[in-house]
């Protein structure tokens, strides 16, 4: 389940980190002293692996505002 810049954003904030600034399209949430930068670009998914990083970051992956993102079966 890719998720794109804005939904991180939103379910970031819902987890307790709270947007700082916004730096061209990104933007800048922190919480306990760490810091994540999201890029934000208009209906676009987030890379799976920046998606990982910054999930690891945010919160656990197992949480449900960051779920696990499934390989896609390669199609015969």
């Amino acid at each position: 389940m890719p998720l794109t810049g804005k939904q991180f954003v939103d379910r970031a904030i819902a987890n307790g980190w709270r947007l700082d600034r916004v730096e061209g399209s990104h933007h800048i949430l922190v919480k306990d002293g760490k810091a994540i930068s999201v890029p934000v670009h208009s209906g676009k998914d987030l890379p799976t692996g920046l998606y990982h990083k910054l999930a690891k970051v945010a919160g656990s992956e197992n949480e449900p505002q960051f779920p696990a993102t499934h390989r896609r079966e390669k199609s015969p």
